[in-house]
């Protein structure tokens, strides 16, 4: 973050807007999946911003996106995770400590490659295909179209995408989320404000297939 060029009178005037009037309900504990106005407002942006389509109660919201991906490794256990070589250690080091066995599939200049997750034949692929970490490459039309099909070819897949710093481009608009063009309810968005706004304001969140959401909702007792 750019310190110099934050705008702080703009979100201190925010911060008072938001506190001038009673909230009591901020004492409370909370809804599991976060508040609902602030999942509501999260719906309303990426919807916007990433083509990602959704309802608030699709939507997860965490303190990182590590937070997050510990929950859904929890919901889709037994199974074998992909992920790009290479990628940030912290998603490695989490499958790692969690006993999550995982492959890694190398990434071309084109992005993931799809012929090794096609012959590896396993369940569940972390993607960053918006902004590729540490390499920049941007995964293509073609590339994600068939990685969408690979995932709407059965039904225990699934595509996690992390899309961490998918806003920051130096020319023309960002490219849509992968989610985006997802009509097989097969990917798992996950994306987090670190990068946009700050590290410390410690906020992401993950939006969740209808088909997972309702498994989350069973296993936390919770409603929408």
């Amino acid at each position: 973050i750019d310190k110099e060029h934050f705008p702080l009178d703009q979100f201190r005037k925010f911060s008072k807007e938001a506190f001038d009037y009673s909230q009591l309900s901020l004492l409370d504990s909370g809804h599991k999946q976060g508040d609902y106005e602030l999942r509501k407002e999260i719906r309303h942006y990426i919807f916007h911003s990433r083509g990602v389509n959704c309802s608030p109660q699709q939507i997860i919201v965490g303190s990182s996106t590590e937070q997050l991906l510990s929950i859904i490794t929890d919901l889709i256990s037994n199974s074998t995770y992909m992920i790009e070589d290479p990628l940030y250690k912290q998603v490695r080091d989490l499958l790692k400590r969690k006993h999550v066995p995982f492959e890694f599939i190398s990434v071309t200049e084109n992005g993931i490659d799809i012929e090794q997750i096609k012959k590896l034949n396993k369940e569940v692929v972390y993607i960053t295909p918006s902004h590729q970490f540490p390499t920049g490459v941007i995964m293509d039309l073609k590339r994600r179209t068939q990685l969408i099909k690979w995932a709407s070819e059965k039904q225990t897949r699934y595509i996690i995408e992390d899309d961490y710093d998918s806003e920051f481009r130096y020319s023309g608009r960002p490219v849509p989320a992968l989610q985006s063009l997802d009509n097989t309810d097969s990917v798992i968005y996950v994306s987090t404000f670190s990068k946009s706004i700050s590290p410390s304001l410690r906020v992401a969140y993950a939006v969740l297939p209808k088909k997972l959401m309702q498994q989350y909702q069973n296993k936390t007792n919770i409603e929408g």
